[in-house]
């Protein structure tokens, strides 16, 4: 089972270019999850995407959008935007304010 940095690195350093490269990639680790985890394939492929999304927020733009583009992902605050620090920070304050009404919603 590969780390999401050794799968950002495969990108990063060229190796990975097509989606179908990451397609690969995806099913393999899949596989691997569901094996060494116990997860359920939706689990770990929803697990695993959203991870390599959360991951493009210390990347560069280049890498970032590769990284997305190739794998179908995308930051789960973000998108496929690179905002600024301060935006950033704006955006994970409302996304923080929706879950906790969404959290004080199902008491």
């Amino acid at each position: 089972m590969r780390s999401i940095s050794e799968i950002i690195n495969l990108v990063v350093d060229g190796v990975v270019t097509t989606k179908a490269q990451a397609k690969e990639i995806i099913e393999e680790e899949i596989t691997a999850r569901i094996n060494i985890c116990n997860m359920k394939e939706p689990e770990a492929r929803k697990n695993l995407v959203d991870a390599l999304g959360w991951a493009t927020a210390g990347m560069n733009p280049k890498h970032a959008d590769q990284l997305m583009t190739l794998f179908n992902t995308q930051h789960p605050i973000w998108g496929r935007t690179h905002p600024a620090p301060e935006e950033a920070l704006r955006l994970g304050e409302k996304y923080a304010e929706r879950r906790l009404n969404k959290e004080n919603d199902g008491k």
